[in-house]
């Protein structure tokens, strides 16, 4: 097992990281989302798919009477879970010296060479996805939609979300 960083990730998927997402329901109004925390200083720390079901169980079929009609609620599950390959680090310092100018204009050229696609009836084409800007004309590289600009403020909300490390851009 390689931990070196590949194309598409930062290694096998036995390396994954579980993340969920909490849908509103009966029992809970809000939408959550979250990583499962596999690995602690403690065992009683560390957190699994049971322990999350634990906490959001499956809510069961019911029925009930509104208005003298009856309504039948099926089984839901509120907990989605999701294995994410981390993207590997290395080379990422180029990524962010590249201008956003290049990276807009490369945004372009793919978008153009895909409508191409298009009238040639080409549709097995990848189209390139959104260009996400942030202020002062930033361009997102970094995140799984680029939704951090610099490679200091990804960091900083990774310490925050995945090992919960407080840090003065995510107190």
């Amino acid at each position: 097992m390689s931990l070196q960083g590949r194309r598409r990730g930062a290694g096998d998927s036995r390396q994954n990281v579980a993340t969920y997402q909490i849908l509103p329901n009966r029992n809970d109004r809000g939408f959550r989302t979250g990583v499962i925390h596999a690995r602690a200083v403690t065992k009683e720390d560390v957190e699994t798919q049971d322990s999350l079901r634990q906490i959001y169980p499956v809510i069961p079929a019911s029925t009930r009477v509104e208005s003298g009609c009856t309504v039948r609620l099926e089984e839901f599950d509120p907990v989605h879970v999701e294995s994410i390959n981390s993207p590997a680090l290395y080379g990422v310092g180029l990524i962010y010296e590249m201008s956003s100018v290049s990276v807009k204009t490369g945004y372009k050229i793919r978008t153009v060479a895909g409508i191409g696609n298009d009238f040639n009836l080409d549709f097995d084409a990848v189209r390139p996805g959104r260009l996400r800007t942030h202020g002062f004309g930033l361009v997102g590289r970094f995140g799984w939609k680029g939704q951090f600009a610099t490679l200091e403020q990804f960091v900083a909300a990774a310490c925050a979300v995945e090992l919960g490390l407080t840090n003065s851009q995510r107190a």
